[in-house]
């Protein structure tokens, strides 16, 4: 097999058809460059070139060598270049989950941030619930997962990155709907829309600790997920939810949010990956996203 070094110092002495140039080019010396055009020829058992004291021309043999080369050599180099700039964070592809809310909220600034440093990198996103992305990071599917808190699974490690604001929303008609800032106390008696635990099980266990901290067990009307649908369903009337502050970019003229008592609410966002990734673009990824959201 013919080496790399020596089909590269071909092309530039066929490109150039000048010793000193293309060694010049090289960055090595004529002699060198002499004895690996040599080496090529005798390996190939053909001579390449022609040799005059005032010029070098590309025999037949060396034509065609030169039209398959030039092409899969620049491809090579191409590939040798993305293989370094993947291998420091600097290219490549990452395949991320998240949570929906996540694309209101967080995941723009962090993009944002990342996308400067690094503008080689190419994404994939897939919406999807907590549980969904344990899964998913488990059976290599994504490569980070983007959650809400509290969160624990056997090979995974959890960055936590922001807290977030929980907030009620009501339909317009409701008479809580007038209430400036709303307490836990408040919703005792309303039937709640609330995402399954199976989907959400941090988000989910959150609102029923709130519901029991204030004294009451919740009026589960109906479980949901995503979080958009939940929204829908309190503008049919269906009930109200506490959900994040994010979701108040999704606006439907009957519903209205209020905020949820400020000592108590408080969802977190986080970063999950698996504990055994070590890959500089998980790694860069992560560290940009905490700047991004200090």
């Amino acid at each position: 097999m013919v080496e790399f070094r020596l089909l590269r110092s071909f092309v530039a002495l066929a490109e150039e058809l000048h010793f000193g140039r293309a060694a010049r080019r090289l960055h090595i010396s004529q002699p060198p460059l002499s004895r690996q055009i040599a080496q090529l020829e005798a390996e190939l058992g053909v001579s390449l070139f022609t040799r005059t004291k005032r010029r070098v021309e590309l025999t037949a043999a060396g034509r065609v060598l030169y039209e398959r080369s030039r092409t899969n050599l620049a491809s090579i180099e191409h590939s040798l270049e993305e293989a370094i700039s993947v291998s420091r964070g600097e290219a490549g592809r990452l395949t991320i989950g998240l949570v929906g809310s996540a694309a209101y909220a967080i995941l723009p600034q962090i993009l944002s941030a990342f996308r400067t440093i690094h503008p080689g990198v190419e994404f994939r996103f897939h919406a999807m619930t907590t549980t969904q992305q344990i899964h998913a990071l488990l059976d290599n599917r994504i490569d980070i997962g983007l959650v809400r808190t509290p969160l624990r699974s056997d090979g995974i490690d959890v960055h936590h990155l922001a807290e977030e604001s929980l907030m009620v929303a009501i339909h317009a008609s409701h008479s809580l709907a007038a209430q400036p800032v709303i307490s836990m106390k408040m919703l005792a008696d309303e039937p709640l829309l609330i995402s399954p635990r199976e989907d959400a099980v941090g988000y989910h266990d959150e609102v029923i600790s709130l519901c029991n901290a204030a004294g009451f067990t919740p009026r589960i009307a109906c479980e949901a997920q995503p979080f958009s649908t939940l929204i829908g369903l309190v503008a049919a009337g269906l009930g109200l939810a506490i959900v994040p502050d994010a979701l108040k970019h999704i606006q439907l003229n009957q519903v209205t949010y209020r905020p949820l008592n400020a000592s108590i609410s408080k969802t977190a966002f986080a970063l999950a990956v698996r504990s055994s990734d070590q890959s500089p673009l998980v790694t860069g990824f992560i560290a940009t996203a905490r700047h991004a959201v200090a």
